[in-house]
């Protein structure tokens, strides 16, 4: 369903189409996020108005997580946990990347609730997007986000509000 033969991969079951008849596949995070906030979100809980300045700061951390933080992260992961072999070189080097874009959302996260929105903020898909990988810091070999404050504090937000706790639960 992917051409990338990868997961994870959405089919929209309410949306066939004769190319589709089982449904529409939409496959990698971000633009699942994306089709499911265009298609779905009709009263902009979770995005913002079409052609704002917020909409383009939204799509500007989604880009940022799949530009920066995640490759980063996952070649963090793989090198502390699935190499064949140790090299110290790449632990340190993608380690110390992904400590630098915390920093980043750290900065980004001053004085926020929220990485998007006026005052401070309101959760949208960016948020959901970031929050995916910056729950595993501890697998990248960040043990603790006590040198990133607002980001901890964001963290931790996230983890509690049920929803992303159900979300989390499903295997």
């Amino acid at each position: 369903m992917n051409p990338n033969g990868r997961i994870p991969v959405l089919i929209d079951r309410s949306n066939t189409t004769v190319a589709h008849p089982n449904g529409f596949p939409v496959f990698e995070s971000a633009a699942i996020l994306l089709y499911l906030v265009q298609k779905y979100d009709k009263e902009g809980k979770f995005k913002f108005e079409s052609g704002s300045d917020e909409e383009s700061q939204m799509l500007q951390w989604i880009f940022f997580a799949h530009g920066g933080v995640g490759p980063m992260q996952g070649q963090s992961h793989h090198f502390r946990h699935y190499a064949p072999e140790d090299v110290p070189y790449g632990k340190k080097r993608y380690g110390d990347e992904v400590v630098r874009l915390y920093g980043v959302l750290d900065i980004g996260l001053q004085g926020r609730d929220y990485l998007v929105g006026p005052g401070a903020g309101k959760l949208s898909v960016a948020d959901v997007n970031v929050m995916t990988w910056v729950r595993l810091h501890k697998h990248a070999g960040v043990e603790t986000l006590d040198a990133f404050p607002n980001l901890k504090a964001w963290l931790d937000r996230l983890l509690e509000r049920e929803t992303v706790k159900a979300g989390i639960a499903v295997p």
